[in-house]
C-alpha cells in the first residue's frame, strides 16, 4: 500500500498532536534538569520533516526548538551548551525556512541511519536526546541501539515511534499468510486506524533477504513465532500487536535501564496507530515519562470521546484498554513490593514497577492506592522531612528533590 507522503503534512491530525505533547511535555522538564549537569546538551530529531504542518501548526522541530529556548531563559547556569541536529532526506529547505528564527542548529539533509553515528562520534561525554519518528518500520535498525548503549555518553534517552502493527502487515506478507488474514489485516488499515506510516512497503516484502531484515528491524527473530501463531489463529492480530511491542520493549531493555510506552489508538479497543517508547537509564526520567504518559492519556481519551459519539469516561481503561481496577491497583503495588526485603526509595521502586509491569493504572489511582496501603497498615512509608514546617506530620507521597523531599517504601 503506498501513500503519497506529502498528504501527512497537509494538516496535523489528532493523533500526531498527542504525540507532540508527549514530546513538548516532557522536553521543557528534561531541558532544565539536563542542562544543571553542566555537559554539552545534544537534542536530535532524526526524521524531522518539514517542521511545520500546512496548516500552519508546529512539528517536532519547532517544538523542541521552543522547549529548549525556554529552558535556556530560565536556567540559572547560562554557559550552557547546546546543540539541536535535523535529520531530513526530502524536505530540508522547507526545513530551513521553518526553523529560519532558531540558533545552534544543524539541518542534515539525508537519512537517520547514515547520518546518525558520525553525530554521536563527536558527542561523547555529553548528554543526548534522540527523537525517532520515522514513516513505517523499514528505517529502523535495532543494531543502532547497541550502537548508542557502547559509546561513552553522559547520558542518552530515546523517545521513539514504533509502528507495531505495520510490523505485523509486513511480516504477514513475507511469510505468505493466508489471503483471508491479509484482507483482514487491509480491512483495519481502511478504517482509518492507521494510514500516513505506509508508504513504499515493497522494499521490503520483495527482499529475497526480508525475513533477516525484518528480524534487524526487531532485534531478534522473535516475531516468526508470534506471526505464525497468528497464521494458525492461535492469537489474533490484538494479541500480535501487543506481544510484538511487549518483546521489542524487552529487546531495548539489552540497552536501557528503563523502558515504558503508550499505544496510541483513536478509538478504546482498536489495534493502535503506533506506540511511543521511551527508553531512558536515568529513573527520575522513567517516572516523568509514566506521569506524562498519564496526562496525554487523558487528551487521547478525549479524542476518542468525540470520535465515539461522547459518553466515556476518562481513565475507566488504561492505555492498554483494561480496567483500572482499585482494589487490583493495590494488589499490583503489594505484589511488586515483596520484591524488596528492606526500604526502598520511592522513585526507585515506581520507576523500576512500572518498567517491569507497564502503566497499569493512572497517577492520581497510583497516589490514591499508596495512601490507602498506608492506612491499612499494608506498607510503610518514611518521609524526610518527618515533620512540615508547621509542626504536622509529613504526608507527601513523591519524592520532590527540589523541596528536599525524599520518600522510602517497605511492605510491612
Amino acid at each position: 500500500m503506498k501513500k503519497d507522503i506529502e498528504d501527512f503534512f497537509k494538516e496535523k491530525k489528532p493523533w500526531s498532536e498527542v504525540k507532540d505533547e508527549l514530546l513538548a511535555c516532557y522536553l521543557e522538564p528534561y531541558f532544565s534538569k539536563i542542562i544543571q549537569t553542566r555537559k554539552p546538551v545534544n537534542y536530535i530529531d532524526c526524521f524531522a520533516g518539514r517542521g511545520k504542518f500546512k496548516d500552519g501548526k508546529n512539528g517536532s522541530p519547532v517544538i523542541a526548538l521552543q522547549a529548549l529556548r525556554k529552558s535556556l531563559r530560565l536556567t540559572t547556569f547560562k554557559e550552557a551548551t547546546t546543540k539541536s541536529y535535523f535529520i531530513e532526506p526530502i524536505y530540508t529547505q522547507e526545513l530551513i525556512e521553518n526553523l529560519k528564527d532558531y540558533t545552534n542548529k544543524e539541518i542534515i539533509k539525508g537519512t537517520y541511519s547514515d547520518n546518525i553515528k558520525d553525530i554521536l562520534t563527536k558527542a561523547r561525554n555529553e548528554n543526548i536526546f534522540l527523537y525517532i519518528d520515522p514513516f513505517g518500520v523499514k528505517c529502523l535498525p535495532f543494531s543502532l541501539f547497541k550502537f548508542y548503549n557502547e559509546k561513552n555518553f553522559s547520558s542518552i534517552e530515546v523517545l521513539l515511534n514504533f509502528n507495531s502493527f505495520g510490523f505485523i502487515r509486513f511480516a504477514c506478507k513475507v511469510m505468505k499468510a493466508e489471503k483471508s488474514l491479509i484482507e483482514k489485516l487491509d480491512a483495519i488499515l481502511k478504517e482509518g486506524i492507521i494510514d500516513e506510516s505506509f508508504i513504499d512497503d515493497d522494499s521490503i516484502i520483495n527482499n529475497i533477504d526480508a525475513e533477516k531484515e525484518l528480524s534487524e528491524i526487531a532485534g531478534g527473530d522473535y516475531w516468526q513465532e508470534i506471526i505464525a501463531n497468528l497464521q494458525n489463529k492461535k492469537i489474533d492480530c490484538y494479541a500480535a500487536e501487543k506481544l510484538i511491542s511487549k518483546e521489542y520493549c524487552n529487546k531495548l531493555k539489552n540497552y536501557f535501564k528503563y523502558v515504558v510506552d503508550m499505544p496510541i489508538r483513536l478509538k478504546l479497543g482498536n489495534v493502535p496507530k503506533y506506540r511511543m517508547i521511551h527508553a531512558t537509564n536515568n529513573e527520575d526520567g522513567c517516572l516523568l515519562m509514566v506521569q506524562n504518559i498519564c496526562k496525554r492519556w487523558e487528551l487521547l481519551g478525549d479524542i476518542q470521546s468525540k470520535k465515539a459519539g461522547g459518553g466515556l469516561s476518562l481513565f475507566e481503561e488504561t492505555p492498554e484498554n483494561e480496567i483500572i481496577d482499585e482494589a487490583k491497583t493495590q494488589q499490583m503495588i503489594l505484589d511488586y513490593l515483596r520484591n524488596y526485603t528492606t526500604f526502598i526509595s520511592m522513585s526507585k521502586f515506581l520507576s523500576e514497577m512500572f518498567n517491569n509491569l507497564g502503566i497499569f493504572t493512572d497517577w492520581k489511582s497510583l497516589q490514591e492506592g499508596l495512601k490507602s496501603l498506608e492506612t491499612q497498615n499494608k506498607i510503610e512509608i518514611k518521609r524526610n522531612p518527618y515533620m512540615t514546617k508547621t509542626g504536622k506530620k509529613s504526608s507527601f507521597i513523591f519524592e520532590n528533590r527540589k523541596n528536599n523531599q525524599s520518600v522510602e517504601i517497605r511492605i510491612k
